[in-house]
């Protein structure tokens, strides 16, 4: 309907135009240098369109002549920058493939073309860097410096090179100026928090820990732990005060009991100052959660018992709140034999020869038949299953074979 109206109107306004020229043609005259030419309006009108149309064909064609080696040039320039692409990609390929001599043959080919391309010089930057060429990755990743979106990558190779040079001040301040380019990166923290290890800077390690515990980017367990451990780093240091000590171990013991230095160290200065029902406290709260030798030979030690039957019991107070751990098991088993207690002794090697058969269990069975019946056949016997543990253990370690990455 739209274009049955338009054709009417076109149409319309045709025969009007050619109803009024049929009426008063019009003459259009020109006299030029003595010349008179008389002309209809109509003529007059289509010979000034096709000299217009003449025109313009020959500006037209003489615009396409004069473009000839302009076109020819960024022909060749897109070419190029084809041709650059396409090596660029290759270079990627063979970075990720690990293949670096290649990856650094495509450099070569277009490193004028791309030479400040952002991701050619970041992929070449790390060529380099495993290929072991340090001067031209730091002069690459120095280049990624100087632009503010790619500032981050050029910081972070360069602190990666910093540290393979064991340059930790350099690397340092880099981290710095990579944290106010990207506040609060996890590499940057985690990098930082290194560092603090490196350099015992324990204080700085603390707070790091903290800024990760808080953007959620170490799991709180973690956190703590981690925590415990510098606590008790800084508790150890020389110029720290007997309180200062007293009250960083308490706080590493409240954050992982399971550290059995931290427990041990703790115990031993609550003795120091007099403190020795904190102290034994102390081991019997970690001793459920890392049951060992070390801690039950303290207890021990700072329980004093007047002889072996004696010690037999302070160690049953020890491990009262575990009894059927493994490590409950082993201790009562030593302190047993070495009091002389035989029944005891064997009901709880028994159980751990049921429980976690090990060389070290088959170990004391023989001592316990030698000590109890003086049954070297039997304690023959005894050893030669902990060797068969041994072998089945070395055994299985081989066999373990490495998860493939996906």
């Amino acid at each position: 309907m739209k274009a049955l109206l338009v054709s009417c109107f076109f149409s319309i306004l045709f025969a009007a135009v050619a109803l009024w020229y049929l009426q008063d043609p019009g003459i259009v005259e020109i006299i030029w240098l003595g010349y008179e030419v008389h002309l209809s309006v109509a003529t007059g009108i289509l010979t000034l369109l096709i000299a217009l149309f003449m025109l313009l064909l020959l500006l037209g064609g003489s615009l396409w002549l004069l473009g000839i080696p302009i076109r020819f040039i960024s022909f060749l320039q897109d070419h190029r920058k084809r041709e650059a692409q396409h090596h660029l990609l290759e270079q990627l390929t063979a970075f990720e493939a690990e293949k670096f001599t290649e990856a650094l043959y495509h450099q070569k080919k277009i490193g004028k073309i791309l030479d400040k391309n952002a991701l050619f010089l970041w992929i070449s930057a790390r060529a380099f860097e495993k290929a072991n060429s340090f001067d031209r990755a730091e002069k690459s990743f120095l280049a990624l410096t100087r632009t503010s979106f790619t500032s981050f990558l050029g910081l972070q190779g360069r602190i990666r090179l910093a540290l393979q040079r064991g340059d930790r001040v350099l690397a340092g301040t880099l981290l710095e100026e990579a944290n106010k380019v990207v506040p609060s990166s996890p590499w940057v923290l985690r990098e930082q928090l290194a560092l603090a290890y490196a350099d015992h800077d324990v204080a700085k390690a603390r707070s790091l820990v903290k800024a990760l515990e808080a953007l959620q980017i170490i799991p709180a367990l973690q956190a703590k732990k981690q925590m415990a451990q510098l606590c008790y780093q800084e508790a150890i240091q020389p110029e720290v005060s007997l309180k200062q000590k007293e009250a960083l171990l308490k706080e590493a013991h409240v954050l992982d009991p399971s550290l059995v230095e931290v427990t041990a160290c703790l115990a031993q200065t609550f003795a120091e100052t007099g403190h020795q029902k904190e102290a034994l406290r102390v081991l019997e709260t970690t001793w459920p959660v890392t049951p060992c030798q070390t801690l039950g030979d303290l207890y021990l030690a700072l329980a004093a018992p007047k002889n072996p039957l004696d010690a037999y019991q302070v160690a049953t107070r020890l491990i009262k709140k575990a009894p059927h751990l493994a490590g409950s098991l082993l201790f009562l088993a030593r302190t047993a034999l070495q009091a002389g207690l035989w029944g005891e002794s064997r009901a709880h090697l028994m159980l751990l020869q049921m429980q976690q058969p090990t060389a070290e269990v088959y170990e004391l069975l023989a001592g316990l038949e030698v000590s109890e019946k003086q049954d070297l056949k039997a304690a023959n016997g005894w050893l030669e299953k902990g060797i068969s543990v041994d072998r089945d253990q070395e055994s299985g370690a081989r066999m373990t074979f490495p998860t493939p990455v996906p």
